[in-house]
Order: structure tokens, then C-alpha cells, then sequence
């Protein structure tokens, strides 16, 4: 490897171009928005959703995994998915894809499946998903990821899509194996809301990517 010499070697002039054109696959990503599946629509996150939210957020197993269930978090976490979406919509680039998950025929917000820029790989995602206690065992998270995920993989496609998992979360590790994801390593995560801090880290490249409805 050559010594770092000072110089950027990447222009501005080409930076610019290529973050044009991350914004344009992104934009496009965006458009697919609301998203439906056989049973679930998944769309943009609006204001009235804090309250269907605090009660997603308040439940144990999801502070278990991710945060507490504050009113604050939860205030704090559509208001971020409201200003992603508008950076988008100003044609800005986008950090972050957080969208609710709906029953589609109850109208019920059920969920959320995300993705995240890396700051430091910028063609790469992280995923993150969740569906409310009440409903699992029904396979609304696989179906859920696997939508959100072909889309992504349609429009922005990126290089690759990391996600973690608690390693005692045994179907959130079989989820992610079964759209294709490949455990790589395990990670410590000092803030981690358990304490423990220990996961698994998967990765999944596009051509590994396992589309659940081809026709789709």
C-alpha cells in the first residue's frame, strides 16, 4: 500500500458526482414507498405514530434489545425517521430508512424494519427490524425484511447489508439466515441496553440475497 501522501484521491468534482449518485438510487428507494407484501404495508413514518410507537417501544422485549421504552425515545425516534424522510424529499442524502409496519388488512402498526448508512462504508446498510410481541410467530418480521430488503437491493444497491443479533435471539438469527445473511464474527456493543453487550454480526451480499417472492 502506497504511503498517504496528504492528497484527496478522490476530487471534489468526483465526490459530488458520487454522492449525486447515491441520492438519485436513494430517491428512488424512496418512491417505493409505502411498500406492500401479502400481508403488510411498510411505509414513512408520520407524527400521529408516536402513540401506536410508545406502545411498540414500551414493551420490554424491545428495550430488552434495543432502548428504554421513554415517551422521550419514542418521541425522539419518529421525529428522526420525519427529518430522514424530508432530507430525501430535498434531495439531500439520506443516513437512515426507518419505516412503520403495518397489518394490511387491520390498518394496525405492528412494527418497524430500518436501514442505516455507514459512516465509514457508504455503500453499505445495517438493518434493524422489530414487530411487536403480540404478533409473532406469523412470520410478519421475515416477510417484512425480505420486502424492504429486495427494494434496497432494486434501487440503491448496495454493496452489502450488515445487521447483529443477540445470540440467544434464536429466530432474529434464523430471519436473517433465511433471506441470506451469513454470520461473519461476534462484536461488543458497550451500551447495549442488557448490558452484556455480546452479538453476532451477519452480512449479506446481493448476490446471496434470497428473494422470498420472485414474482413480486
Amino acid at each position: 500500500m502506497a504511503p498517504f501522501d496528504g492528497n484527496d484521491p478522490l476530487g471534489e468534482s468526483d465526490r459530488d458526482s458520487a454522492d449525486d449518485d447515491v441520492v438519485a438510487k436513494q430517491q428512488a428507494f424512496q418512491q417505493t414507498f409505502p411498500l406492500e407484501t401479502d400481508r403488510l404495508i411498510i411505509r414513512e413514518m408520520e407524527p400521529e405514530d408516536v402513540d401506536a410507537f410508545q406502545e411498540l417501544i414500551s414493551h420490554p422485549e424491545f428495550h430488552y434489545y434495543y432502548f428504554d421504552g421513554s415517551r422521550a425515545r419514542t418521541e425522539a425516534f419518529v421525529n428522526e425517521a420525519i427529518e430522514n424522510r424530508k432530507a430525501g424529499e430535498r434531495g439531500e442524502l439520506r443516513r437512515s430508512f426507518m419505516m412503520a409496519v403495518e397489518n394490511k388488512t387491520t390498518g394496525a402498526l405492528i412494527g418497524h424494519v430500518t436501514v442505516d448508512m455507514l459512516d465509514k462504508a457508504p455503500d453499505d446498510y445495517d438493518l434493524a427490524y422489530f414487530i411487536h410481541p403480540d404478533h409473532w410467530g406469523r412470520g410478519y418480521a421475515t416477510e417484512a425484511a425480505a420486502g424492504f430488503l429486495k427494494a434496497l437491493f432494486n434501487t440503491v444497491a448496495p454493496e452489502q447489508v450488515v445487521a447483529t443479533a443477540h445470540p440467544e435471539n434464536i429466530a432474529s438469527r434464523k430471519l436473517l439466515k433465511h433471506v441470506g445473511f451469513k454470520e461473519t464474527g461476534k462484536m461488543t456493543q458497550i451500551d447495549s441496553a442488557d448490558g452484556k453487550g455480546e452479538r453476532l454480526w451477519y452480512r449479506l451480499e446481493p448476490r446471496n440475497f434470497h428473494d422470498l417472492h420472485p414474482n413480486a
